[in-house]
């Protein structure tokens, strides 16, 4: 089976990465119910993310039924936090953003987004943003 999700496209920028993620098709843009069960039982603080969103103020508010890129988005600010905490860090503010990006064949239904993710440390981000695309593709 095809992967779930691929990266398209990497930008290190000073303050933040940006990602160009693809899902395998617009029948996968949205979470399931086995996805957001198999995320919680590895990342259960996910639920706890605060994030901003139509049904409350937490990402587990949205969690079984946001999209996929959304999801990446929290899996990698869960791993830089668990970094950070395994090093003895102090606390850092890590935020994110997820939009679609148009698609010229299926406009009504893309398949590519941009996430932005702000980081402390560029390596450690994009080793974070390795593991969670492999947990989503393997474990999705």
């Amino acid at each position: 089976m095809q992967a779930l999700l691929k990266l398209k496209k990497i930008t290190v920028l000073p303050d933040r990465i940006e990602l160009i993620v693809c899902v395998r098709d617009s029948e996968s843009r949205l979470v399931t119910a086995r996805m957001a069960d198999e995320c919680l039982k590895a990342y259960p603080e996910l639920s706890y993310h605060p994030c901003k969103n139509a049904k409350g103020p937490l990402f587990g508010d949205v969690l079984r039924s946001t999209n996929v890129p959304h999801l990446l988005e929290h899996l990698v600010i869960t791993l830089q936090v668990r970094h950070d905490a395994k090093k003895g860090l102090p606390a850092f503010t890590y935020l994110g953003s997820t939009q679609w990006v148009e698609d010229e064949l299926a406009p009504a239904l893309p398949t590519a987004a941009k996430v932005s993710l702000r980081f402390r440390n560029d390596a450690v981000a994009l080793s974070c943003v390795k593991e969670a695309v492999s947990f989503l593709n393997e474990n999705c």
